[in-house]
This record gives C-alpha cells, sequence and structure tokens, in this order.
C-alpha cells in the first residue's frame, strides 16, 4: 500500500493538470495498445486548456501526492456544485485513489458531473446521492 496525501492543487500541478485533461478528453491516446495515436489539433488542444483553466479558476483543485509526486488530480465546486473532472496515473488506477479524491471534494458526493466518462460511472454509482450531468457545464 502506497501512503498518499491530498494536498491542494498549486501552480507546479497546473502542468500535469493540463496536459493529462487534454490528453484524456482529445482520446489521443489508444488505451488498448497502450501508446499515443494523432495529437489534437491545436485549436481543440487550445480550447481544452481554456476549459481546464476556468475550472481551476472557479473549482477547487486537489492533488493525490507520494512522496512529492502528483499521481492525481480532481477538480469540482462551482455553483451548482460539480464534479468537473478526475483523473490518476495509469500505474496507479483501481487502488482507490480516484475515489478518495472524490470523497475529499464532495463527502456526501457531488450533485453534477461536468463530463462522464465510464470511471466517472463508477464514482457516482458509490456516490451517497443521486448524481445529474451538468449541461453546459464548459461553455464560456
Amino acid at each position: 500500500m502506497i501512503d498518499i496525501s491530498l494536498i491542494a492543487a498549486t501552480e507546479e500541478h497546473h502542468p500535469l493538470i493540463y496536459n493529462s485533461f487534454i490528453r484524456s478528453v482529445s482520446g489521443d491516446y489508444d488505451r488498448r495498445k497502450n501508446k499515443r495515436q494523432r495529437r489534437p489539433a491545436p485549436q481543440f488542444a487550445q480550447r481544452l486548456h481554456t476549459v481546464a483553466e476556468k475550472m481551476l479558476k472557479e473549482g477547487r483543485a486537489i492533488v493525490a501526492d507520494t512522496g512529492g509526486l502528483a499521481i492525481g488530480w480532481a477538480i469540482g465546486g462551482g455553483m451548482p456544485p460539480a464534479l468537473h473532472f478526475v483523473y490518476v496515473k495509469r500505474d496507479f488506477r483501481r487502488r482507490g485513489i480516484g475515489m478518495s479524491l472524490v470523497q475529499e471534494l464532495f463527502p456526501e458526493g457531488p450533485l453534477f458531473v461536468a463530463h462522464m466518462t465510464r470511471a466517472g460511472g463508477f464514482f457516482l454509482d458509490h456516490c451517497k446521492r443521486r448524481v445529474e450531468a451538468l449541461a453546459g457545464a464548459w461553455e464560456e
């Protein structure tokens, strides 16, 4: 078992947050082959960077840290309170880290989610209250 601390995200965590968010949402990674596919179009990557900036500005960002290594992060908050995104590095997945991040942000579970993934469905199935998708959460 690894020792994990959940800490507030700082500026030094922003590159991890931006890069992993853009990679995850743009789908430029073939998980079955464990290798990169094409990169997202520059305009699309810039739009996702803007979305990540907005999430960081308006939400609460936390990082899962082990010995100075950031291994995951989550952002949530705003009005209405929503879980915006959760990310855990591949080698650390399926160990409860993502769930710990979600529970730290929302002890009773989020009311809304801004982006649904397969892993997100698992988190929400284990929340203490009903959760709904938040339409247009990433709109400017």
